[in-house]
């Protein structure tokens, strides 16, 4: 998401480090068949759709599936074989190991091509609103942020950014359970085939279903599946607040 504010592009640089969000387009859109993946346009809450004043929780596993699945096609693309099956079987224990947090993890989204589904957000980045006029109050709100952020505090940051009304697009990387896991499964059955391009197809596949969605910091949609109690509640939310 480009800045067309050069100032509060200088003050946000570096507020989250860099993303892996580009890295994944990257991965996607090579030349290939497959469809390149999909950046969801924001969302738009119903009335009665569930918020929470938390950023999402980002799942480690998942955010190593997609790395592991990343290497696994270059090594296909460079013909060794053994790692490219190695890589592909961490991948899938990366995943097996997310879907045992989805009550925490899980959002509802839709998958590339418009159909529900439940996601697993892997990476997350913020950035300041294209047409945002930072002012001296906002400006001092987003130094203070960049401190936290870099701190480690990603909550506080977002917290501070909010307080002083400061408009903050936030982009989430997020994989599809569902495909994920019939790409993963079906790639490593290709590899001890010995079919190794249709299994760079399945990989290819599952990195361009990688859905990238953006959301105002002040709607984000509620993560897990409210059977967690690692889940953010509605006292918690207030208490973050």
């Amino acid at each position: 998401m480009r800045l067309r504010s050069k100032t509060a592009a200088a003050l946000m640089a570096g507020l989250l480090g860099a993303s892996s969000l580009a890295a994944i387009a990257s991965a996607a859109a090579d030349n290939t068949a497959a469809p390149a993946a999909a950046t969801a346009p924001a969302a738009t809450q119903a009335p009665d759709a569930q918020t929470q004043a938390e950023l999402w929780k980002m799942s480690d596993e998942a955010r190593v599936a997609v790395t592991q699945a990343q290497l696994a096609r270059a090594a296909l693309a460079s013909k060794d074989f053994d790692t490219a099956k190695s890589s592909l079987a961490d991948a899938t224990k990366a995943f097996d190991s997310s879907k045992a947090d989805l009550a925490k993890y899980v959002v509802k989204g839709k998958d590339e091509t418009g159909t529900a589904t439940e996601m697993v957000p892997f990476d997350m980045s913020m950035s300041i609103a294209e047409d945002f006029q930072p002012t001296d109050a906002s400006k001092q709100a987003m130094d203070q942020a960049k401190d936290q952020a870099q701190k480690g505090d990603i909550q506080k940051a977002a917290d501070t950014l909010k307080l002083a009304a400061v408009d903050v697009n936030v982009s989430a990387a997020m994989l599809p359970v569902d495909k994920t896991e019939q790409h993963l499964k079906q790639a490593a059955a290709d590899v001890d085939q010995g079919k190794y391009d249709e299994a760079d197809h399945e990989l290819q596949a599952l990195l361009a279903s990688v859905v990238v969605q953006d959301y105002s910091l002040y709607g984000i949609p509620q993560q897990g599946d409210g059977s967690s109690s690692t889940a953010p509640s509605d006292t918690q939310q207030k208490a973050a607040g």
